[in-house]
């Protein structure tokens, strides 16, 4: 849901991300425990920049706001977000 709203959104250009953000949060979505504000603005920056979902992202997004690793296996999220330090494969456990 969160990725059709982030489309629907941009369709006709870019929008800030706490407008997103604030779309998204409506539904009250919950991850891990209840998503915030800063967590799904960031969740959303993430999405942008690394083209991944803002499902997976919301993931990293947590991961970084908690400063704890986001471990997984999905190499396609690994390849795609190799520049974020705290993202390790699962092989590496």
């Amino acid at each position: 849901m969160a990725n059709g709203i982030l489309h629907r959104l941009c369709e006709n250009g870019e929008k800030p991300a706490d407008e997103i953000a604030g779309k998204i949060s409506i539904y009250e979505m919950r991850i891990l425990r209840p998503v915030n504000q800063h967590v799904m603005e960031e969740a959303v920056r993430i999405a942008r920049k690394y083209d991944i979902t803002v499902y997976d992202s919301t993931y990293i997004s947590f991961a970084k706001y908690l400063g704890c690793p986001l471990i997984t296996a999905d190499r396609k999220l690994l390849q795609k977000t190799r520049m974020l330090s705290h993202i390790p494969s699962i092989d590496e456990y």
